[in-house]
């Protein structure tokens, strides 16, 4: 499993590569490790999304 700090690193890195489409970038990553029983690689990417969704404003966040 990557360190939090890795975490940190994909989230920013996906932000910035991604833009306004990271979000759906994230979510479709996860479906495909879903999709293929990689547990977890959907885990790794759950991580990374809550860090993703603390880098946005509030007022961009997903509603839970």
């Amino acid at each position: 499993m990557l360190s939090d700090r890795e975490f940190w690193a994909g989230a920013t890195l996906v932000e910035k590569q991604y833009g306004e489409d990271a979000a759906r970038f994230i979510a479709e990553r996860m479906l495909v490790q879903a999709l293929e029983g990689d547990k977890a690689g959907v885990a790794m990417w759950v991580a990374i999304w809550n860090r993703f969704d603390q880098l946005r404003p509030f007022s961009n966040r997903a509603l839970n």
